[in-house]
């Protein structure tokens, strides 16, 4: 093991772990409803959506001054850090103490090429 890998595996997932709750990530292999064809004439979605959740923990915690600065961060938004799944995309829905959020941005914080945490942006 790697000191990368030793950082995320006996610091970063205990410690949110330990101070965070269990979340699911919960992807949309064919799209959402939204991004799916429309078909006009059945008034529905063409296709379905096969969905697969991933169960990982999350913390959340506060957006930087500068971060709200940006523009892009709502009054409603929140900031979470999330370990144990695979990075969110803004395609998946994430499910943490009962409330589903849509996520709208994931920044990884990944030294040397290894994935220790995701910053997640999520909107409910």
């Amino acid at each position: 093991m790697g000191f990368y890998e030793s950082i995320r595996d006996n610091t970063a997932i205990p410690k949110v772990k330990q101070f965070g709750q269990p979340l699911q990530i919960l992807r949309y292999e064919n799209g959402v409803e939204w991004e799916r064809p429309f078909n006009t004439e059945t008034q529905q979605f063409e296709g379905e959506s096969v969905q697969t959740p991933y169960d990982g923990y999350g913390l959340f915690t506060k957006f930087t001054l500068a971060e709200k600065e940006t523009g892009h961060v709502q009054t409603s938004d929140k900031k979470i850090l999330v370990v144990g799944v695979p990075k969110p995309e803004t395609t998946d829905q994430l499910v943490i103490g009962g409330i589903t959020y849509n996520v709208i941005m994931t920044e990884v914080v990944s030294p040397g090429g290894v994935d220790i945490l995701f910053k997640v942006q999520v909107r409910s």
